[in-house]
């Protein structure tokens, strides 16, 4: 995994992190400014390269891109086009923040707030997916980000407060970070924490290495003459995947959401290894006979039918109707010209009477 910072100047957490992605053989190129348009420049375990100026090139080198803020907003617009494009096609991007406002487009997309720091100043982090517990950080934290419906946790403290979240971007991943000192446990000696936590960012945020990720088939037991899907995640979202079972071609659909996902629908015709083909990748699937493993094929029906459910209960919207009263003034002329016409009448009337 080849990583790529810039830096708007070299803070400890830089300076940390630049030490053990080295003692851990990643190779690094780092980039610190030192006035404007002026950089010093950094490498390890990686070849030399200009990275005075920022673009597609330079950037389809790296898997991972980590930057402030500050910098972020500091370079030129080509570059930020540059970035933006480099992540739509699968680089990882990670932004440290650290002021209430944001500086760029990209972040501005991730919502944040500030709240008041613990009395004790010492904060505890877990990650989202696996609820590991890091030791606690003595740090004072008053920058958070906020939750959306988009994007996903990864890192939050013991009050659900997320400080690390993330998107999808095209092919690539945002990932967005409001904690300044994880350097913090090193200098207490919790040095797995500190890997746990680098470790666990990095994989969420690196670029996807192979074109086949992951291979799912559903159901879990597919059988012969019944209806079977492959779910397949790419590295390129842009290409339509090559599908064949038994050089039989498949009708690959995209996802919307995940552009990296494709599926297609088959019937299985022969029980038994059959082989898939994903843009000349072979992959083996077994086929099973209609009537093995029924106990779990039934299981498995089951679960399906509790988790749709599960999901119909959470979706269903409440419909509250509520009565609303409008009172509107009327025109006091109304009133007159209802007794201006209730007048004459009598007037009239009064008038035949005295004529009889």
């Amino acid at each position: 995994m080849k990583v790529l910072i810039l830096a708007s100047f070299p803070d400890f957490e830089y300076k940390f992190l630049k030490k053990w992605l080295y003692d851990n053989q990643y190779p690094l190129a780092f980039r610190s400014r030192i006035s404007k348009n002026k950089y010093s420049s950094d490498f390890f375990n990686a070849d030399r390269l200009n990275l005075n100026q920022i673009n597609g090139n330079t950037l389809k080198k790296f898997d991972v891109l980590i930057i402030d803020e500050e910098e972020f907003a500091a370079i030129t617009q080509s570059e930020r086009a540059a970035v933006d494009n480099a992540v739509n096609n699968g680089m990882g991007l990670l932004i440290r923040i650290s002021n209430p406002k944001s500086l760029t487009p990209i972040s501005n997309k991730f919502g944040r707030f500030e709240s008041p720091a613990l009395k004790d100043k010492q904060l505890t982090l877990a990650l989202k997916d696996d609820n590991y517990k890091f030791s606690k950080l003595p740090l004072e934290q008053t920058l958070f980000l906020k939750a959306s419906q988009n994007d996903r946790a990864l890192v939050a403290d013991a009050n659900g407060k997320i400080l690390v979240n993330s998107t999808i971007k095209g092919s690539g991943k945002v990932l967005i970070s409001s904690l300044a000192s994880t350097f913090n446990w090193l200098l207490s000696g919790k040095t797995n924490d500190y890997t746990a936590y680098w470790s666990e960012i990095l994989s969420k945020a690196a670029r996807k290495k192979f074109e086949i990720q992951s291979l799912k088939i559903l159901p879990q037991f597919p059988s012969v003459n019944e209806k079977a899907r492959f779910v397949v995640d790419l590295s390129a979202s842009g290409k339509i995947p090559s599908l064949k079972i038994e050089s039989i071609k498949l009708a690959p659909r995209q996802n919307i959401e995940l552009p990296f996902e494709w599926d297609a629908i088959f019937w299985p015709e022969r029980a038994g290894w059959n082989n898939l083909n994903v843009n000349q990748s072979n992959e083996s699937f077994y086929v099973y006979k209609k009537d093995e493993w029924q106990t779990l094929k039934k299981l498995e029906i089951i679960n399906s039918t509790q988790q749709f459910v599960s999901k119909s209960k959470n979706k269903e919207l409440k419909t509250v109707t509520e009565d609303i009263i409008l009172q509107e003034e009327v025109s006091i002329w109304w009133f007159f010209i209802g007794f201006l016409f209730a007048w004459s009448f009598l007037w009239f009337e009064s008038r035949i009477l005295d004529a009889k």
